[in-house]
């Protein structure tokens, strides 16, 4: 009987790594979560950065607040111009808990959301009484979540936050979340909290650091992560100096030093272009800078793209500008981006809260066929033919209304995928 069992054993031997490799790498990212489970040996291999890296196309995930759901999404450049496409590849909805938090930037394929009542300015008047925690940091990965409390003593000195920025420092290996606060117009503070178990029980420390320089960030933008740094986008100076001829510059963060410093924009474009429509974002770790020009006389827009040169600070224009030549047909956020940039000439000014929004301008994903998908106003994706220089009509579930923004986040599952306390240093 023995022998038998044993023969029957070797009729069906496991199959080799290289070749369950090959098979597993062949599955959609929201497949390969769920076979993590089936064993050890399936795990430690789904766990490789390779084989994450072969899996990264579905990589993208949108949030459209204030619903409290998170989409992983997939696009494909010939079926984007097809009527009625899905590219939601599958959501999950948050917790309860994440009702009043939003989403601030993501940092090594982690989500940081803020409570949005650190946010509200009654807080000056009635005093700071945070029972939730302030922020919560989410693992799409592993689907883990870590709440970071704010102790008593810090809540009595705790400023009205009006930007955030969530970061590392990659040699001290620490998670960081930094919120800017205004004591006055132009002067502003960090506070500072260092994720990690320094004290028992506690999931970090908070510290405070003065901004010596003079910097107002520009509209409601939080800051975006890049190789140890944090970046805001924003003004030298105050309000009042922002009207009357303020620099537009770029606020750098460094995680590990904790060192503020400022990096000015390229030259060659009017301080008030940058003013009313600049716009940071990330992609293929780097970072671009964009602003649009409209021309009154021909009805001509055009999204001016630079990229930082981190050696340096310096900028590099990109050859290729992407015109809007004329609305694009039943597209109507294109029509009406173009009608509220006509109305702010007009008028003559610009509405610095709001602009950020109206001209953001974000590259998604380049696919093979050197098409680019942006997103666009925070409403509508968008594709670009880069052969034919023209913006082209998308179909999708994402695209919004009037009312409705979109945000749409790169997530590399391949940084982090350790659970998730042990990933933040809170074990």
């Amino acid at each position: 009987m023995k022998s038998r069992k044993s023969r029957g054993r070797n009729q069906n031997p496991q199959l080799p790594s290289h070749i369950i490799e090959t098979i597993i790498s062949k599955l959609s990212v929201s497949v390969l979560l769920n076979l993590r489970r089936v064993c050890k040996a399936w795990n430690n291999i789904i766990l490789t950065g390779k084989l994450l890296h072969l899996n990264s196309k579905a990589n993208l995930f949108a949030h459209i607040p204030p619903h409290q759901m998170l989409h992983c999404i997939d696009f494909d450049s010939k079926t984007l111009k097809e009527k009625k496409i899905n590219c939601i590849v599958g959501s999950f909805t948050f917790h309860p808990h994440f009702s009043t938090f939003k989403i601030i930037n993501s940092c090594n394929g982690l989500l940081c959301f803020v409570n949005s009542k650190i946010m509200s300015k009654e807080h000056e008047k009635i005093g700071f009484e945070l029972t939730q925690p302030f922020a919560i940091i989410l693992s799409p990965i592993t689907n883990e979540y870590v709440e970071l409390p704010l102790n008593d003593a810090w809540k009595k000195t705790f400023y009205t936050g009006y930007s955030f920025g969530f970061g590392y420092s990659p040699n001290k290996k620490q998670y960081k979340i930094v919120k800017l606060s205004s004591i006055r117009r132009g002067l502003y503070v960090a506070d500072i909290f260092t994720i990690g178990t320094f004290t028992r029980g506690s999931y970090g420390k908070w510290s405070r650091v003065p901004i010596l320089i003079r910097f107002c960030v520009l509209g409601s933008g939080d800051g975006v992560y890049l190789n140890g740094s944090l970046y805001w986008n924003g003004y030298n100076g105050n309000y009042l100096d922002m009207r009357n001829g303020g620099k537009v510059v770029l606020l750098r963060f460094d995680v590990e030093d904790e060192k503020f410093e400022v990096v000015s924009f390229p030259h060659g474009v009017e301080d008030e272009v940058f003013r009313g429509s600049s716009n940071i974002w990330i992609f293929n770790n780097t970072l671009y800078l964009s602003c649009f020009d409209f021309n009154t006389n021909n009805g001509i827009g055009r999204f001016h793209v630079w990229k930082l040169m981190e050696e340096g600070y310096s900028w590099f224009k990109l050859e290729q500008e992407f015109v809007i030549r004329q609305p694009i047909s039943n597209h109507w956020s294109t029509v009406a981006l173009l009608h509220y940039i006509r109305y702010l000439k007009y008028r003559g000014y610009y509405d610095f809260s709001s602009s950020c929004t109206r001209y953001h301008f974000q590259l998604i994903k380049v696919f093979e066929d050197e098409k680019m998908l942006f997103l666009i106003s925070r409403k509508a994706l968008i594709l670009y033919d880069s052969k034919t220089e023209q913006f082209e009509v998308t179909y999708n579930d994402l695209n919004q209304d009037q009312d409705g923004k979109l945000w749409i986040y790169d997530i590399d599952y391949s940084l982090n995928v350790d659970s998730l306390p042990k990933t933040l240093g809170v074990n």
